[in-house]
């Protein structure tokens, strides 16, 4: 579509002559051209940091590289988990994976609910970083919508061992909505020591 518009003259030399035209085109194409799927899983993430793991009680160590920065050339770190924060009591660092769906898939073999959090490659990658270099936890998000979801699921990597987990397995490490507003950093430690969250419940 915007390639049509480009190809009409009067647009052609709009786009020609105007610097700030072809940064607002530019602009609007590659928000045109990014998925469904990566604008909730970016908002996601937004929700992650900000709303579980705030600036007062957690440092933001680190942050992948999203759409806008690996469209010119990918980093190959945008494979990792997509934050490093570190606990401001303790001083631990930890990763954290934000997934967003929107709702539950169903079990090939027994049609059982299951949330379908990542690919097998990417289960293997993070297991590999939780076990070699810095604790990996896993925040899911489920339903509503990804500013706002229904549950959110928040485990150590190390607790699962599929990349489609139950749905009832995973009701242990449902996050009470109390805990919205910030994880509390107690909390983050018993999870990198793989306790489920139903005993802060």
């Amino acid at each position: 579509m915007l390639h049509t518009f480009i190809n009409i003259p009067v647009f052609q030399k709009l786009y020609e002559k105007t610097s700030l035209f072809k940064t607002r085109v530019q602009k609007i194409s590659d928000e045109v051209l990014k998925s469904d799927s990566v604008l909730k899983g970016e908002k996601f993430e937004n929700f992650v940091e900000s709303r579980l793991f705030p600036d007062k009680d957690y440092v933001l160590v680190k942050r992948t590289d999203n759409f806008e920065r690996n469209k010119n050339r990918f980093s190959e770190s945008t494979n990792d988990p997509d934050f490093i924060f570190r606990n401001r009591t303790t001083g631990i660092e930890f990763c954290v994976e934000a997934k967003y769906r929107s709702k539950l898939g169903r079990h090939i073999v027994d049609n059982k609910p299951t949330i379908s959090w990542c690919k097998d490659y990417q289960l293997e990658r993070y297991r590999f970083i939780d076990q070699n270099n810095i604790p990996v936890l896993i925040a899911v998000g489920l339903g509503g919508v990804c500013t706002h979801p229904r549950s959110i699921y928040l485990f150590r990597v190390r607790k699962v061992r599929y990349y489609d987990i139950y749905e009832d397995v995973a009701q242990p490490y449902i996050l009470d909505r109390r805990f919205w507003n910030g994880v509390p950093q107690n909390m983050t430690t018993r999870i990198i020591n793989s306790e489920p969250l139903n005993k802060f419940i």
